[in-house]
């Protein structure tokens, strides 16, 4: 079962996905957090530190995937019964965004890239769905601004795609 939570940026939807996945967990099986942030800066270091005392306490197995982020888990112990909370999408986007092909595919061939890597996000997604018992995914909602560079607004672009894709997908969608 995929269950996507979806809201504007600090608006407690990892707080909420963290308690929904903890109330809904198989008693015994394993709880894990992919976790998708990039360090990068001493406000990044801050919110990563942040989701970790959030989580203190709550027998989650934290395992750090900037990308293919179905590849987390090939070592994990009974993962079909598992929970599993994906943290979150638009630093999978952004990370991917800054890998190859990626990077110059969108680029250069905008519309083909653009199409080609919804379809990988989306697939990443979906295996890591197929090997886990629940699969919890946090996303952001992002209001377009005409003032935001063209990568900028790729981005949120993109990031709105995948999550067009995810809503269909998901059997539950909860908004923060």
């Amino acid at each position: 079962m995929i269950t996507l939570i979806i809201g504007k940026e600090k608006s407690g939807k990892s707080r909420a996905a963290e308690n929904m996945l903890c109330d809904e967990s198989i008693p015994g099986a394993g709880r894990y957090y992919i976790a998708t942030m990039k360090i990068l800066d001493d406000e990044g270091r801050e919110r990563i530190e942040r989701h970790r005392k959030m989580r203190e306490g709550k027998g989650f197995f934290t395992i750090e995937a900037p990308v293919r982020v179905s590849e987390a888990l090939a070592h994990a112990d009974d993962i079909e019964n598992a929970s599993v909370l994906l943290e979150c999408i638009p630093n999978l986007v952004g990370n991917m965004m800054h890998e190859s092909p990626w990077q110059d595919m969108l680029k250069h061939d905008p519309g083909k890239g653009r199409e080609d890597f919804i379809n990988d996000v989306i697939s990443d997604v979906i295996n890591l769905s197929k090997i886990s018992g629940q699969l919890y995914i946090v996303t952001n909602e992002y209001e377009l601004n005409s003032s935001f560079d063209e990568e900028t607004l790729l981005y949120i672009k993109l990031i709105g795609l995948v999550n067009s894709r995810l809503e269909k997908m998901a059997q539950r969608v909860v908004r923060i």
